[in-house]
């Protein structure tokens, strides 16, 4: 007699967590950074370097230990690649195709985005998780920095502004992930900031650290229910990149392996990339770019909405007021959940101390966010 739907999910959820602990306590640690990045780099000289017809030189680190490994791999020519290893923790996680539908649609906009040479479904197991990798054209280049955006004529502010415009006028009747198929009928907009959001309270309300007190809880919890609202106004929704910071931009120097054509600034990391709310890339500006100066946020969106001329600056505006104070909600959280990590012995790569500084800052802009009432227009 075959088991009941839930008990083969106990059973299996069970006996995966007894295999892991065996292998573990035979000393085969699945955390084993230096390992699992051994063989990393092993798998792509030997296996993936041939696969690609790439003479493999060299693998260099990207400096990142985190979800996705980042590699370089220069080739014989002195070419250079970027392959990302992305760890499948999460069920129905799949990078490649991520990044292959992703690299579709920009083409069809004109936007240049770093070309896709590898994407198959190969997986590497490391460790007890099973990991995909992503090679990418390498981009030849330097990420913008404040002297770049802090000039009242500066074109690569204007750059960026046309290819986040051009990223935008990509648009669908649904909101969610261009790629997946599960969860389309979801509330993906109440899911994305509301529901978050509210998780994000309740976490900072029960920790006492980050300075909060229940007053200004309670400013900015009003501010973002009175403002929820008008948050959502409906399809349609634009290709949204989701994480639009300085790292994340690149202007190419053209050098070897830049894209052809170099242009001004080429956008990568689409990680994050949705349907959603554009005015959400803004609001990534302002904090990740232009350092929330504000008079370079404002420039910018002057350049974005002349880019992009059907974008109302009225939604930009009713959405900033939702949209820049959750930010710093969220980061504020998620600064919480890492401290409470480490507090417990887990892997960080920071000290508890410094999470706890860092929630306390974006604490305190949440609350600035909210009294100073600042408008990018």
């Amino acid at each position: 007699m075959s088991k009941p739907p839930q008990m083969a999910i106990l059973s299996a959820i069970l006996r995966g967590f007894l295999l892991e602990r065996f292998s573990i306590r035979m000393g085969n640690d699945p955390g084993n950074d230096a390992e699992r990045f051994e063989r990393l780099d092993r798998y792509i000289r030997d296996e993936l370097g041939p696969s690609m017809r790439i003479r493999v030189e060299r693998v260099e680190s990207m400096g990142r230990g985190t979800n996705p490994v980042v590699r370089r791999v220069v080739d014989s020519s002195g070419g250079g690649h970027v392959a990302r290893c992305f760890a499948r923790r999460l069920p129905g996680k799949d990078k490649s195709r991520e990044h292959a539908e992703v690299s579709r649609l920009l083409d069809r906009a004109g936007v240049i985005v770093p070309r896709v040479e590898h994407c198959d479904s190969t997986y590497l197991t490391l460790g007890r998780h099973g990991f995909e990798v992503v090679v990418e054209e390498w981009i030849e280049g330097r990420h913008p920095s404040a002297d770049d955006l802090g000039s009242a004529d500066s074109e690569i502010l204007e750059s960026i502004a046309k290819v986040v415009a051009a990223l935008h006028s990509l648009q669908a009747r649904r909101s969610g992930t261009p790629w997946r198929r599960r969860g389309r009928g979801r509330d993906f907009i109440r899911e994305t900031f509301v529901a978050r959001c509210e998780e994000a309270l309740s976490l900072i309300e029960r920790s006492d650290p980050t300075g909060s007190d229940s007053s200004s809880i309670a400013a900015v919890r009003g501010h973002l229910a009175e403002r929820q609202a008008t948050l959502d106004p409906g399809p349609p929704y634009s290709l949204v990149h989701g994480d639009v910071q300085a790292g994340n931009l690149v202007v190419p120097s053209g050098g070897a392996g830049a894209v052809s054509g170099t242009p001004r600034i080429v956008l990568i990391d689409f990680g994050t990339v949705h349907y959603g709310l554009w005015p959400w890339d803004i609001v990534g500006f302002h904090n990740g770019c232009a350092r929330r100066e504000i008079e370079i946020t404002r420039r910018f969106a002057k350049a974005y909405l002349k880019s992009r001329p059907e974008a109302d600056p009225e939604r930009l505006r009713r959405a900033w007021d939702y949209l820049h104070p959750f930010y710093h909600v969220e980061k504020c959280a998620a600064a919480l959940r890492k401290y409470r990590r480490a507090r417990e012995g887990k892997r960080s790569d920071r000290a508890p101390e410094a999470l706890l500084r860092r929630a306390s800052d974006q604490w305190r802009l949440a609350v600035e966010a909210v009294r100073a009432g600042l408008s990018p227009l």
